[in-house]
């Protein structure tokens, strides 16, 4: 679980380097600890880093949420470079959904109010 902090929210323009850094720091931990509490190589971390690759899987932006106490939409956020109220997540109740219909609109939140509750 995390608390959510406006300090922990990516800033406008933020990079996702910067924003993984500044996080890290900010939390006081080595590359080698958010590495190992992500479940991803230290040198992938170093990458990222270091600017040389913005792109996230999965599992390591599941990793990387966890061991930085932040949403995924966070990180969904900076690599899109849009800003957190408008990267939409798409919920819908499991016991109502029928498979191969869209969600009901009223399950459709923006990801800041998600990451809120």
């Amino acid at each position: 679980m995390y608390t959510l902090t406006a300090a922990k929210a990516p800033q406008p323009d933020e990079t996702l380097d910067n924003y993984i850094r500044r996080l890290r720091n900010s939390m006081k931990l080595s590359q080698q600890q958010v590495a190992t509490a992500a479940g991803i190589h230290l040198q992938s971390l170093g990458k990222l880093e270091r600017g040389k690759t913005n792109r996230l899987n999965q599992k390591t932006k599941k990793g990387l949420a966890v061991a930085l106490s932040i949403p995924e939409e966070y990180l969904d956020a900076v690599c899109s470079g849009l800003p957190v109220e408008e990267v939409h997540k798409k919920q819908f109740c499991p016991a109502c959904w029928i498979p191969g219909t869209p969600p009901d609109p009223a399950w459709t939140l923006p990801r800041a109010k998600q990451a809120q509750k």
